[in-house]
C-alpha cells in the first residue's frame, strides 16, 4: 500500500474545506479501508514511539511505513491552511486528529448531545419498528461521520428497541421481548421477531368494520291513519 494508492482511490473525494469535511473524512476512511489500514487514523500504535530511533527497530518498519504512507497522501489532500497539522512531525494518527480538531472543534460536544439523542428521543408507542430503526439509524451516521468509534453500536441498538418494545402496548410484546435481551440473537433476528409480533397485534387491534344499514323511512302519504 503506498501513498499512490491512497491518493488515486481519494480521486472522487471533495476539496478539503469546513463545509465539505464529513464527506471528505468517510472518503479517506474508505479509502484506507480498502487497504485494511483504516485503524492506522482510528486507534493509537504504540510501536510508532519508536519510529524515530535510527536504525528503525526491523520488528516495527512494515508499521512505521505503512503510517508514513498514510501521513504523506493526508498530506497532499489539505490545503496549505493546515498543511502544519499535517507535518512528518505527526503520526496518520495525530495527523487526523489534528484535522478534526481544526474542522470540527466542537465535536466531542456535538458527539455527546447525540448520543442524548439516540438514547432519549421519544418515539409514539405503536412505531413501526422498521422506522424506530430507521431513526436509530440517522442519529447513528451522523456521529459516524464525526467519530466512528463513537458511534452505537447494533447491540446499542438493539437495547433501545428492546427497550421500548418491553414497555409499550400494555405489555403486548413482553414474552416475545423478553428472550430477544439475551445477547446471542442477533439485531437482524431481533428487528424480525418484534416487526412478527407488530403484524400479529394490528391484526388483533384493528378498527372494527361497522356495516350501517339505513331503515328505510316511512312515506306519509301510505303511513296509516
Amino acid at each position: 500500500m503506498s501513498a499512490a494508492q491512497i491518493l488515486k482511490s481519494m480521486k472522487s473525494a471533495p476539496v478539503l474545506e469546513k463545509s465539505t469535511y464529513n464527506r471528505w473524512s468517510t472518503h479517506l476512511l474508505d479509502a484506507l479501508s480498502l487497504f485494511d489500514v483504516d485503524d492506522y487514523i482510528l486507534t493509537e500504535k504504540t510501536e510508532l514511539a519508536n519510529r524515530n530511533i535510527k536504525p528503525i527497530p526491523e520488528n516495527i518498519v512494515s508499521i512505521c511505513k505503512k503510517d508514513k504512507n498514510i501521513r504523506v497522501a493526508i498530506s497532499q489532500l489539505v490545503p496549505d491552511v493546515v498543511f502544519h497539522l499535517v507535518d512528518p512531525s505527526y503520526t496518520s494518527k495525530q495527523s487526523w486528529d489534528n484535522l478534526q480538531q481544526y474542522y470540527r472543534p466542537n465535536s466531542t460536544e456535538d458527539i455527546d448531545d447525540l448520543l442524548q439523542e439516540f438514547w432519549n428521543f421519544t418515539v409514539e408507542e405503536e412505531i413501526d419498528v422498521d422506522d424506530f430503526v430507521q431513526k436509530l439509524s440517522e442519529i447513528k451516521a451522523k456521529i459516524a461521520l464525526i467519530d466512528r468509534n463513537s458511534a452505537p453500536s447494533e447491540s446499542s441498538m438493539k437495547k433501545r428497541i428492546v427497550g421500548h418494545f418491553i414497555k409499550c402496548c400494555g405489555g403486548f410484546y413482553m414474552s416475545t421481548v423478553i428472550s430477544l435481551r439475551d445477547m446471542n440473537i442477533s439485531f437482524q433476528s431481533t428487528i424480525a421477531s418484534i416487526r412478527a409480533s407488530q403484524e400479529v397485534y394490528r391484526e388483533l387491534h384493528q378498527a372494527p368494520v361497522v356495516a350501517l344499514i339505513q331503515e328505510p323511512k316511512n312515506n306519509p302519504s301510505t303511513a296509516k291513519s
